[in-house]
């Protein structure tokens, strides 16, 4: 696959990516995968976004509910303006652009740690779901002019 740059035209009034703090999130193997490809493509994403002066910060998490909440802990002093969290899907062939995120933790496997809630809220009392913010179209439009296989999905799913 060869990589063109994607841009996405920002909306009026609103700050250039560039001027924004991006968090950049993969994970490590989990389950059955030995490999999780989301190291390799946001080193990727990350080497692109650089090169273009975008202000960003890359992690790769040990794919356990702990390390993610450490995560999170760890930002309530330094709020990213946006966070791109990569995740990897058994199903999927392209890249699924995520239009909500649940309130719930739903594990089908153990994470690495060995824990595995079932039906539990990501944090007690907050809304349900989250919704994006993104201009869908347009990303869309952007990820297929630099030859992404990429389509919309409605649920991040509940790992």
């Amino acid at each position: 696959m060869s990589w063109r740059p994607v841009v996405v035209p920002p909306a009026r009034n609103q700050v250039t990516v560039s001027q924004r703090k991006l968090l950049l999130l993969a994970f490590g193997p989990f389950g059955s995968w030995l490999e999780n490809s989301t190291d390799q493509v946001s080193r990727a994403v990350f080497e692109r976004l650089t090169e273009q002066g975008v202000a960003a910060r890359r992690e790769v998490l040990e794919t356990r509910l702990a390390t993610v909440r450490g995560l999170v802990d760890s930002l309530k002093g330094e709020v990213p303006r946006a966070v791109l969290a990569c995740g990897l899907s058994g199903r999927s062939t392209g890249v699924q652009v995520e239009r909500r995120a649940r309130n719930l933790l739903d594990f089908s496997v153990p994470d690495v740690g060995g824990e595995q809630p079932r039906h539990e809220p990501v944090l007690a009392g907050a809304p349900q779901a989250l919704l994006s913010e993104v201009n869908f179209p347009v990303l869309l439009e952007a990820l297929k002019a630099a030859g992404v296989d990429a389509s919309l999905s409605d649920d991040a799913g509940s790992y």
